[in-house]
């Protein structure tokens, strides 16, 4: 007998989704329980559902010694078997009216005649004695029916295996697909639908192009739990799909596979700006389903407003009237506004406008809210300042208090400007609407300015800077930062130097980025120079700043030679240091210097450098480089002695902070470089463009030696950035398996590279140097102290070095 799939429950009224979805099935045709003899009944299921998602089987039998009794279910063809009770409930009688569910939570086993309730069916733990179809596959659960056709005949197997007392089935019946038969004890629970707990859009509101994460937070359907959940929505109000599959597997902006959240990343379309409903809807494999709705404002800038152009040096005074629940709207062009002398934008209402109660918001090119205000102004008028907080403007309009600029800064740009009357909102995306019912008229107001609006011009101003160059001489890169004239501002600016100290002449500085200029159009212009040999010198070289509109200025900048002077680059690095040895000494001579040294590394497991225990008198950093002038390691503060600022970089000490030992690839040409903090190396003419991030190591600790952790990790050193927190001084560094450069190592094939071995490389380059006069590594000491000039002394000194192999 086929029941009906609206059924009444527990005074609910449960309606199911279709009746082939969900349905019972049931037989009251007696069933014999007779001794040792197997007996069976049958329900022939037609029209139900094609794919079983939950079955249950309500079941009474009358007898009263249970524990004779076995029971199993044989499913459509023969396919599956379950046995549903065997040899349980001991003498006691009866099944009255008992409920076969996988949900239970006791199993039929642990239960007690009548055995009135839910219970897990016996399975693969029972023996039914009787003799079931030899092609049924055993189930141990109902969940092994999942998927199948329930369309077929459904038998009921049922034997009193014991002599002596007889009985029989009375009522059997299948529930598929979260159907109840109220024959039944009462369910476990009543199905639920799956739900959307939560949906949302994130940001919110964005222009069109813009992206958003929508998301669903989904709770799966109860009685059966949910399968197959599928979550879609209608994005055709933002441009996108009318079903558009959302997904929880981690891809498409999903953020966490199987947690329940379903999400898209949408792209908004060109679409109309303003509030977007977008519907939601999630379904199981149950047929069941729920909506929701997201909600999306689409940021269209407005499309009536008063175009005020670009406003600077002048003032504003817009009269008009506001209607009830309206809102006027300004669009002006500004300069930077910043917190100095002479910059600021204030926005007011005046008393003169009739409108008594105003509110003013002031929005930027992308909709984004940059302030808004209420009763800033005289009385209930409004009034936005920013820039200047220390020259106050003139009292205006009988203000409490002066424009001070306590609104913050503004970047020079496009603004919206909207007018209001009490009560407006104001949100991000160009939203702001008045619930006002008040009229009147508005006198708005507008003050802004910065240094352009002065009236005396001034002149285009540089500040330079030079640099050292080596005993010896060598090319320097001077530069001149300049800041333009205004009223007007300057045009055509030049810049010369004056090199007349060097033995030259007017040199035009550049801003194109060649000659040694590093960022075009930047207004810091460049030029290298030459500084020939000789003793420890500052030369003071003029320099003039002209513009177009005939206005000009001097300055000057000095450029020194040194004989302390070490490169801090690979190029220029110092490739040998007097005889090889484990240390090194030397100056950092300013809070920009940075000294850099070929090394030889034989035990690359435990290098050690470092000027700990008195090797310098200032703030250090030691950073390695391999031969390619990539980074390796370095260090800041001593790990071992806590409390100082002196640097010790250890590749493989037990005592550090570090994840893992650092592994140099092998040993051989490094370079290792000492700066003052905070001075570090990058890899382009970019600032950010850093090898090592400067807030320290793995946990932030600048007491380890770490491996390249910055923005650009695997480039190699193209210069060093940041101004130190000390002028330097004298240092010493020493090595621990490592050297310095062998002075007769002077080529590894790559002319003047070392490569930490002796060979006929080095002699081939040595003797060709020396013919060209280029070959300065001893002034007839002995102790490879150069003097700038190329006599018998360097080719004595360099045939024993080599003979040597040292």
């Amino acid at each position: 007998m086929k029941k009906s799939a609206l059924l009444a429950l527990a005074g609910t009224t449960m309606a199911l989704a279709t009746a082939a979805q969900a349905q019972v099935y049931s037989s009251a045709v007696a069933v014999p329980l007779n001794d040792l003899v197997q007996a069976t009944g049958t329900i022939a299921v037609a029209g139900g559902p094609a794919s079983i998602t939950d079955l249950n089987v309500i079941l009474r039998v009358a007898h009263t010694w249970d524990s004779d009794v076995d029971v199993a279910l044989v499913g459509p063809g023969d396919a599956k078997s379950i046995i549903l009770t065997t040899d349980n409930g001991g003498t006691l009688d009866n099944y009255s009216t008992t409920r076969f569910d996988d949900l239970a939570v006791a199993s039929i086993t642990t239960g007690a005649a009548p055995f009135n309730g839910n219970f897990k069916p016996h399975g693969l733990a029972g023996t039914y004695d009787g003799a079931l179809p030899g092609g049924a596959i055993a189930q141990d659960t109902f969940a092994g029916f999942n998927g199948d056709d329930s369309n077929g005949t459904w038998t009921i197997y049922g034997i009193d295996d014991e002599a002596g007392i007889v009985g029989n089935i009375t009522y059997w019946s299948l529930e598929f697909n979260g159907s109840v038969d109220p024959e039944g004890p009462t369910p476990l629970g009543a199905p639920t639908n799956p739900i959307i707990t939560a949906s949302a859009a994130t940001p919110n509101n964005g222009l069109a192009g813009s992206v958003t994460l929508l998301t669903a937070n989904v709770l799966p359907g109860t009685f059966p739990t949910s399968t197959g959940l599928t979550v879609s929505a209608d994005l055709t109000a933002i441009g996108g799909l009318a079903s558009q599959a959302f997904v929880d597997d981690g891809s498409n902006g999903d953020l966490t596979a199987g947690d329940g959240i379903y999400s898209f990343s949408a792209t908004i379309g060109a679409v109309a700006g303003g509030a977007k409903v977008l519907p939601v809807s999630v379904s199981d494999a149950q047929a069941r389903t729920a909506s929701a709705n997201i909600n999306y404002f689409v940021s269209a800038a407005p499309g009536v407003f008063t175009d005020l152009g670009t406003v600077t040096c002048t003032g504003i005074n817009q009269t008009f009237n506001i209607a009830a629940g309206e809102v006027k709207w300004f669009k002006l062009t500004m300069p930077a506004i910043i917190d100095a002398p002479n910059y600021f934008a204030d926005f007011w209402t005046n008393s003169t406008g009739t409108l008594a109660d105003t509110e003013i918001g002031l929005y930027d090119a992308s909709g984004a809210i940059v302030d808004f205000d209420d009763d800033s102004g005289n009385g209930a008028k409004s009034m936005l300042t920013f820039g200047d907080t220390v020259n106050f403007r003139t009292n205006v309009d009988g203000f409490d208090f002066d424009l001070d600029g306590f609104n913050g800064t503004l970047a020079g740009g496009t603004y919206w400007l909207a007018v209001g009357a009490f009560n407006t909102t104001y949100l991000t995306g160009w939203q702001a609407t008045s619930t006002s019912a008040a009229v009147g008229s508005v006198d708005l107001r507008a003050n802004i300015s910065d240094p352009s609006c002065l009236t005396a011009p001034t002149n285009p101003t540089g500040v330079g800077s030079g640099g050292i160059a080596g005993e010896c001489g060598g090319n320097v890169l001077t530069t001149v930062t300049v800041t333009p004239g205004i009223n007007p501002a300057s045009t055509g600016i030049t810049v010369s130097l004056d090199t007349t100290a060097l033995g030259g002449g007017s040199v035009a500085m550049v801003d194109n980025g060649t000659n040694g200029d590093v960022t075009s159009g930047d207004n810091i212009f460049s030029a290298t120079v030459a500084v020939g040999g000789g003793a420890d010198a500052v030369f003071a070289l003029p320099f003039t700043v002209s513009d177009a509109e005939a206005r000009s200025s001097g300055g000057s900048l000095n450029v020194t030679r040194s004989a302390s002077e070490i490169g801090d680059l690979p190029a220029t690095a110092k490739k040998y240091y007097g005889l090889s040895g484990s240390t090194i000494t030397g100056t950092i001579g300013g809070n920009t210097d940075v000294d850099m040294f070929a090394i030889c590394i034989s035990d690359t497991a435990n290098f050690e450098a470092g000027v700990n225990n008195g090797g310098a008198a200032f703030d250090t950093q030691l950073f390695l480089f391999n031969a390619d002038g990539t980074g390796a390691a370095m260090n800041d503060d001593e790990p071992d002695l806590a409390g100082t600022l002196q640097s010790h970089l250890m590749l493989n000490n037990s005592l550090q902070a570090i994840p893992d030992p650092i592994v140099l690839a092998s040993g051989g040409l490094y370079y290792l470089a000492i700066s003052p903090y905070n001075r570090d190396p990058i890899t382009s003419g970019v600032a950010t463009d850093t090898i090592w991030a400067n807030t320290g190591g793995a946990a932030n600790s600048f007491d380890e030696t770490w491996a390249p952790n910055g923005v650009t990790p695997a480039a190699p050193v193209a210069g060093w950035t940041g101004t130190a927190l000390n002028t330097g001084g004298a240092f010493t560094i020493t090595m621990v398996g490592g050297t310095t450069v062998c002075p007769a190592d002077l080529s590894g094939g790559t002319a003047g590279v070392p490569d930490c071995a002796v060979d006929i490389n080095d002699l081939l380059f040595f003797l060709g140097a020396f013919e060209a006069g280029n070959a300065d590594i001893d002034n007839g000491s002995g102790n490879g102290v150069t003097d700038c000039a190329t006599d018998i002394n360097d080719l004595l000194f360099f045939l024993v070095r080599f003979e040597a192999g040292c």
